[in-house]
């Protein structure tokens, strides 16, 4: 029992340290952990163990057949003991699943928010793609544009070289 409240206490202090270290990263609020004690089991079964002395002293064990001892052990101590672990070991896997929820469920949220947030740039990265098409075709209608203008001005110097002709003004 020593041994397993100090695993949930480093497992609540990494789990505390993870929970502020996400929080910190994503930009997320996650409520602090509910701190879990084991302490009334240690007390349970330092309560088991004075019982198991009481029964089991020198005394009862000179008096008591050995069959019966051993029933009586595994009845009330054992027992016992089965009892107060299963329940620690119950109350510890729902600390946990307590301690998990939480963050899972931000954990999802934020994927999906990411998820939303790279669909809205790949949104934007297209849009500009397709700008910069446009702004080509645009560019290279202009360029045609420019070259239609300078073709035609050659043609109208070309119109007025000829109609400053003085053959042409007798013809006419």
């Amino acid at each position: 029992m020593d041994s397993a409240i100090e695993q949930v206490a480093e497992i609540g202090s990494t789990m505390d340290a993870l929970v502020r270290g996400f929080a910190a990263e994503h930009g997320l609020t996650l409520s602090p952990l509910t701190p879990l004690s084991l302490a009334r089991y240690r007390e349970a079964i330092d309560t088991i163990e004075g019982l198991y002395t009481k029964q089991f002293s020198t005394a009862t064990l000179l008096m008591t057949s050995r069959a019966s001892l051993l029933e009586r052990f595994f009845d009330s101590i054992v027992s016992s003991l089965r009892r107060l672990f299963r329940a620690a070991n119950a109350e510890v896997e729902a600390w946990l699943k307590v301690m998990m929820v939480p963050l899972e469920t931000q954990i999802r949220q934020h994927k999906e928010q990411l998820r939303h947030r790279l669909a809205s740039i790949q949104r934007v990265h297209d849009a500009t793609d397709s700008l910069e098409q446009k702004i080509s075709a645009f560019e290279t209608s202009q360029d045609e544009l420019d070259e239609q203008r300078r073709h035609l001005q050659g043609l109208g110097r070309a119109v007025g070289v000829a109609l400053d002709d003085p053959m042409l003004r007798q013809a006419a």
